[in-house]
């Protein structure tokens, strides 16, 4: 049964695409700017979070 969707699946042949034509649109603008905004929140209390190592390590030595 595999083996026949797998056939299948290699023989249909994949559709032309008109790069012209072909956009991100709305889907790839938000998810950009979401990967920005994690990137930014992460960094954010990374540094954070770093700080806070280095007054510890500060504090017993």
């Amino acid at each position: 049964m595999l083996t026949k969707i797998i056939l299948f699946l290699a023989e249909t042949p994949a559709p032309e695409i008109d790069p012209d034509r072909v956009r991100p649109g709305l889907a790839g603008l938000l998810s950009f700017l979401l990967l920005g905004i994690a990137v930014a929140v992460i960094s954010y209390f990374l540094t954070r979070s770093l700080k806070k190592t280095e007054q510890r390590f500060k504090d017993e030595n």
